[in-house]
């Protein structure tokens, strides 16, 4: 391995140890993560929109919250389990998915537009685990 990539390792290894540097840092590493990944959130919440907009009240809903776009096989796994137990129990019923990157970055617009067409018959599932608590590296919101 090149010195310079090994000091560059070294480096970020010391930063990731001090929580003090990390906090300093946090702000604007996320603002150049966000600036980064805007295009790809605005075509995800472009989707989501869409989605939410054909919804009709009189259908039944599964609203899928946190589903996964980032590559991380174990998330992708999951969702690919949920995605096919809701097909096999719940055929009646159409999947409306929210990604967690469309939904963290423009909650506010999501969740009115959510609020629209809820109704008492339909069912929330969540993705589980970090999805849910903590922004994979690709969601970077």
């Amino acid at each position: 391995m090149k010195t310079k990539e090994m000091f560059l390792r070294k480096v970020i290894f010391k930063i990731r140890q001090n929580k003090k540097i990390k906090a300093v840092l946090r702000r604007p590493v996320r603002a150049v993560r966000q600036c980064l990944t805007y295009s790809k959130a605005k075509r995800i919440y472009e989707k989501i929109e869409s989605d939410i907009k054909k919804v009709n009240r009189d259908e039944k809903i599964i609203w899928y919250f946190c589903a996964p776009e980032h590559l991380n096989l174990g998330d992708l796994a999951q969702r690919l389990c949920i995605e096919n137990w809701l097909a096999e129990n719940y055929k009646a019923y159409k999947v409306v998915e929210i990604p967690v990157m469309g939904l963290m970055r423009f909650k506010n617009k999501v969740k009115s537009q959510i609020d629209e067409k809820l109704t008492q018959t339909d069912i929330l599932i969540f993705q589980s685990g970090y999805t849910m608590s903590d922004y994979h590296p690709d969601d970077c919101v």
